[in-house]
């Protein structure tokens, strides 16, 4: 009986262990914007059919640029301080949104939508091109 409970807790607590530890990187990435290298900021929800297409794109896409190009994802359906903080400060209303930024730290374009990969790629080469 007492293995039975212990089973049954470790089966509820673990999940919801998992999350917390998931819900903190989640947000962490948000504070983590190097101002020396140019970024792309990815307002997305897992719920957003749209979204899950651009997530495709920037999977096929950035590992080309990723040295070279921060990549911050911002879960818009997580509540945190933070992410609400930058929702704001770029007026994000729909999703996806990305945030394109210079190294300087200049929002260099805002995109609402998906995008096709050659018009992601036109983007991230605009951002190193400066």
């Amino acid at each position: 009986m007492n293995r039975n409970i212990a089973i049954i807790l470790a089966i509820l607590i673990l999940p919801i262990c998992f999350y917390y530890y998931l819900d903190k990187s989640q947000a962490a990435s948000a504070s983590k914007i190097n101002n020396n290298k140019p970024a792309v900021i990815k307002f997305s929800s897992d719920m957003c059919s749209e979204c899950q297409k651009m997530d495709k794109v920037v999977n096929q896409v950035y590992p080309k640029y990723s040295d070279k190009i921060e990549l911050i994802k911002i879960p818009v359906q997580k509540q945190t301080k933070e992410n609400l903080a930058m929702i704001k400060k770029y007026n994000v209303t729909l999703v996806p949104t990305l945030i394109f930024k210079k190294s300087n730290g200049q929002t260099m374009s805002k995109f609402e939508g998906s995008m096709t990969n050659s018009e992601f790629e036109g983007y991230l080469k605009r951002l190193l091109n400066e």
